[in-house]
């Protein structure tokens, strides 16, 4: 299959999800962390602007004023382009991204004849080229997949191990030990025909959150739609859900470790 990359980018629109409140953070804004002086949310733009992408559908909730803000006044990369907003519903007790999806494409903030990325700027790629990298396996894959998930091969387990001899003596501790498993970094391609199932699936009035891996990609997996594309090699990829994690991606980004 032959294609143009950069065309596809341009064709292509990036949900960025920003609408999460920070709890176990200080209930700070995460779009909004700096990282040397530059916010996450600008450090995204400015990957998916390097690639190419030109149309971004800001999805908000807690703190949104500040991001507007942000963006309207004092981002670099929003100037370079196309940028809609679509705000979560104040009444709604729990969110979650099916919910805030399925807003956006009420509110015609989601353009429903072209594919869309979604990403979160909390979800860190150290590899700029990611963007287009997942484009392009999304892309490449000729079976017809509704959806591309993007993951890595492996994550750090965030606990001490501890490893037990069957007799029930400790053997010993490890710390940070390698968990092989595919693990889901928070970026996904779909392809328009996926808006009908968020509209269908996603149910705006429940008191609980609704999430789109949840309740839109685990059906879309059962039915055989979604593909997988691996991003190596393993620590390309990290989430800041803790302040913990902040501190480590600063220190990764700003070359201290």
């Amino acid at each position: 299959m032959t294609f143009d990359i950069k065309s596809e980018a341009e064709n292509t629109q990036v949900n960025i999800m920003v609408g999460g409140q920070a709890k176990r953070m200080n209930n700070e804004i995460k779009a909004m962390l700096e990282i040397s002086g530059v916010p996450l949310i600008e450090r995204t733009l400015r990957q998916y602007v390097g690639c190419g992408f030109r149309r971004f559908n800001i999805l908000a909730g807690f703190g949104h004023e500040g991001i507007e803000d942000y963006l309207n006044n004092r981002s670099e990369y929003a100037k370079k382009a196309e940028l809609r907003f679509s705000i979560d519903d104040a009444s709604w007790k729990a969110a979650g991204k099916g919910k805030a999806l399925k807003k956006a494409l009420q509110d015609k903030v989601i353009d429903r004849s072209k594919r869309s990325i979604i990403v979160h700027p909390d979800d860190i790629f150290f590899d700029d080229k990611v963007p287009a990298k997942a484009l392009e396996g999304h892309l490449e894959n000729d079976r017809g997949y509704w959806a591309t998930v993007v993951t890595t091969s492996g994550t750090v387990y965030p606990y001490g191990e501890v490893l037990v001899e069957p007799s029930g003596r400790v053997d010993r501790f490890v710390a940070k030990s390698f968990v092989g498993k595919f693990t889901h970094t928070g970026l996904s391609v779909i392809e328009p025909a996926v808006y009908g199932e968020i509209e269908q699936l996603v149910d705006l009035d429940s008191s609980s959150a609704q999430e789109f891996e949840k309740v839109v990609l685990e059906k879309l997996a059962l039915e055989g739609k979604v593909a997988n594309f691996t991003i190596n090699p393993y620590g390309v990829w990290m989430s800041v859900n803790t302040l913990k994690d902040y501190e480590t991606a600063k220190a990764m980004l700003e070359g201290k470790q």
